[in-house]
């Protein structure tokens, strides 16, 4: 399991959720990464990036239909902001 999680190669879909235009789906990357991607059908462009361990997710889409993602979004800024507690 170690040697396929850390493989320099994409596997494992994590979620996907598709409108009638879009696509959004996270995948595992190469050295166990977590990669985010949304792709518009139309124009066949794909916008991806990478989780930085840590970094708190910005978002998180719990359902989709024919014409909208529905997500939650976290204020990102006010979590920085905050000072870390041990």
């Amino acid at each position: 399991m170690p040697r396929y999680i850390m493989s320099k190669y994409f596997k494992m879909a994590l979620y996907f959720h598709n409108t009638a235009d879009a696509v959004c789906f996270g995948c595992m990357g190469p050295e166990g990464k977590e990669y985010h991607c949304v792709a518009d059908l139309n124009g066949r462009t794909c916008i991806a990036w990478k989780d930085v361990e840590n970094d708190p997710s910005p978002t998180v889409i719990n359902t989709s239909d024919k014409d909208c993602f529905y997500a939650l979004v976290y204020n990102v800024e006010a979590k920085l902001s905050m000072q870390e507690r041990l």
